[in-house]
């Protein structure tokens, strides 16, 4: 009977301290992006696991997918503004000279006819053999860049969809276009603008089949829609290389690619970074 007593008021104390009572209480798990924390929110978005498409009301106000309750349009928009003003001031304190639209241009002229692209390697004081550039690629970008500056694919095609603020072509409801939309053919071969890694190769119903690059300095690199996806998780990219082939999977009205910037986990407007303006 001692020891009864004895391990009741054992019980009684850890039971008074809440440790045991904390086990008794229902626990509730997140079923939807909504119900998590903005912090948790944000970890998933850097971690690629994003919601494509957050949608808002007429008055700007968030119906779904925002990264904290209460957030209108504006909010979410003025975020990737000052990014993108942060990522600017990166690149101009690493000395990087942003393009131009002349130097995207990659198109011969009629007059001239088309030549595939040769890779002239820079003049080196080694013996060793300078190995070639990767067959596909890209002139138009530097090699060994670092920083992801410069078009996706070649010939600077239209944007058909830009960066910000738009009525959604497919559900009709306002949403922030967090990237351009490059109105190419099925199948234009895409190029990674620097040197990165792989960091997820996927396919969801919205972004269709996805490729996402981390390069330095933060920066991020996401392309969606592809027809085919070249490259696969892990794999170590060059600038100027091909990672995959355009296309029209997932949410979308037509043939395309999505190509998105982020900076330290933001979306960031890609119009400065490949020479739109």
């Amino acid at each position: 009977m001692k020891r009864v007593v004895g391990t009741f008021c054992i019980l009684s104390a850890v039971i008074s301290h809440g440790a045991v009572a904390s086990f008794l209480k229902n626990a509730s798990f997140p079923t939807t992006f909504e119900d998590l924390s903005f912090t948790t929110r944000m970890a998933v978005e850097r971690a690629g696991y994003e919601d494509w498409e957050p949608e808002y009301d007429a008055s700007g106000h968030c119906i779904r997918g925002c990264a904290y309750k209460g957030m209108d349009i504006e909010d979410d928009l003025d975020m990737m503004e000052r990014q993108t003003r942060s990522a600017l001031n990166a690149l101009q304190a690493a000395g990087v000279a942003l393009p131009t639209a002349a130097t995207n241009v990659n198109v011969p002229s009629a007059a001239t006819p088309a030549q595939p692209a040769q890779y002239v390697p820079a003049p080196t004081t080694s013996s060793a053999p300078v190995p070639p550039r990767c067959t596909p690629n890209n002139p138009a970008i530097a090699v060994n860049q670092k920083y992801p500056v410069g078009e996706p694919v070649t010939g600077a095609p239209r944007i058909s969809s830009p960066f910000g603020d738009r009525i959604h072509p497919v559900t009709g409801i306002r949403t922030p276009h967090r990237g351009v939309d490059l109105a190419v053919p099925t199948g234009t071969d895409v190029f990674s603008p620097a040197d990165g890694t792989v960091a997820v190769v996927w396919t969801d119903d919205t972004c269709g089949r996805g490729v996402r690059i981390t390069h330095t300095g933060g920066f991020e690199t996401t392309y969606c829609h592809l027809s085919q996806q070249l490259v696969k998780s892990g794999d170590a990219v060059a600038a100027g290389c091909r990672i995959g082939k355009s296309g029209n999977t997932g949410r979308s009205t037509g043939p395309h690619l999505h190509y998105g910037i982020k900076q330290n986990g933001t979306y960031i407007n890609p119009n400065k970074f490949m020479g739109r303006g």
